[in-house]
């Protein structure tokens, strides 16, 4: 059960069950993470964080503590940062940083007169 009525945020709604919401954001987001290669950077920070989120949320029940431990805001802040960094993961998938230039730059693009 929420233990607050508002987040005093305009649009931005009390979660019944924060905890558990976002325990299923990091773990969609661990989900897509798994077919980006593990030698990426981005793969390898981002599980390092939501790992590190995960935990912090197993070993506290008390949403003000985790909202203390974390330090961005209320729960609530921290489930919108969730779905970006989800939304992120998935478009980080398709658009595989990873594999460098695909094209070589054009002859003279990095001289100068």
């Amino acid at each position: 059960m929420a233990s607050k009525l508002t987040t005093g945020l305009v649009g931005l709604k009390v979660m019944k069950k924060p905890r558990k919401e976002l325990i299923m954001i990091y773990n969609n987001i661990l989900g897509v993470l798994r077919d980006i290669p593990e030698t990426s950077a981005y793969r390898k920070y981002t599980e390092e964080h939501v790992n590190g989120r995960i935990n912090v949320l197993n070993n506290n029940k008390d949403v003000n503590k985790i909202e203390e431990i974390f330090n961005s805001g209320q729960i609530e802040e921290v489930a919108v940062q969730a779905k970006q960094e989800y939304w992120l993961a998935r478009n980080m998938r398709q658009w595989k940083p990873w594999e460098g230039n695909v094209t070589k730059p054009p002859a003279g693009q990095w001289t100068w007169p």
